[in-house]
């Protein structure tokens, strides 16, 4: 039966944590020096005292083992990387971001977060469609639909499960290359070790003769989450989606028995109770 109530509580409380329980005593090591760091290094001075302690709760110890892990355990390069993002959440005014502001994108069903996988992360959706954008607008919309996803999060899940779909995808509404750079730059350097998988739904023949080509040249630890998968809705046979995500969390387009129907203002109701706006 169709739904327009998105699934945005995990089924479970908790799930087992995706990063090792123990560290190297060099990686233990680069963890205490990175906390001994923050105050000095990390927190810019010119941050107000309000500013600052917001600050402190966003690099708390799973925040600094991301940051170290995305940029191989250099101490150095991790506390620039922390400290670009503390000034980049602050210039891009991350924590306000409003429904209003990103409705004219939003009600369009591209890019919303709904469900989680048998990891307990969220799923994001992704869908190119025919219609005019405002491209800047649609990645605000998607870094404030990260942000809803992170706070979703249960106890022990830090990373993100991704369905991009290329279904509609043509050149005529492909965002520009400017724009394609700056969402990879956000996403790479100001939400490191977020992603836990990517399916690439239905994308162009030249996507996967992009990626034969420079996926040897790609860290192996990223060429593991992409994965390229061919589906239509009320196609036989069973999903390569439901390897990740139980059919019951997946929408039926992909597989799944998940029957979402988008709706605006009953989606950002939900979305406002896990931010705590309502």
């Amino acid at each position: 039966m169709p739904t327009k109530d998105p699934i945005l509580v995990a089924p479970h409380d908790t799930y087992p944590t995706s990063f090792p329980p123990a560290f190297t005593p060099e990686q233990a090591g680069q963890i205490d020096g990175f906390q001994k760091r923050l105050e000095e290094d990390v927190i810019p001075k010119e941050f107000t005292d309000e500013e600052k302690e917001k600050a402190r709760r966003f690099c708390d110890p799973t925040c600094l083992r991301r940051y170290l892990v995305a940029h191989r355990w250099k101490l150095d390069d991790a506390v620039k990387g922390l400290r670009d993002t503390l000034l980049w959440r602050k210039e891009y005014k991350v924590d306000s971001i409003t429904a209003e502001e990103i409705a004219s994108e939003a009600k369009g069903a591209t890019n919303y977060f709904n469900g989680f996988d048998i990891h307990g992360r969220p799923i994001l959706y992704l869908k190119k469609k025919d219609g005019t954008e405002n491209h800047q607008l649609n990645v605000r919309m998607l870094v404030h639909n990260i942000e809803t996803a992170i706070k979703a999060m249960p106890a022990g899940v830090e990373k993100l499960l991704v369905i991009m779909d290329f279904t509609l995808y043509s050149r005529a509404n492909s965002p520009p290359l400017s724009i394609s750079r700056l969402t990879l730059h956000i996403l790479s350097a100001h939400y490191p070790e977020r992603l836990g998988a990517t399916f690439m739904v239905n994308a162009p023949w030249v996507f996967n003769v992009f990626w034969t080509m420079f996926s040897p040249f790609v860290d192996v630890n990223t060429r593991a989450k992409i994965r390229f998968a061919k589906w239509t809705k009320g196609q036989e046979g069973i999903s390569p989606l439901l390897q990740e995500v139980e059919a019951g969390m997946l929408e039926c387009t992909y597989g799944g028995s998940l029957d979402f129907v988008y709706d605006h203002d009953v989606y950002w109701e939900a979305v406002s109770k896990v931010l705590g706006t309502k």
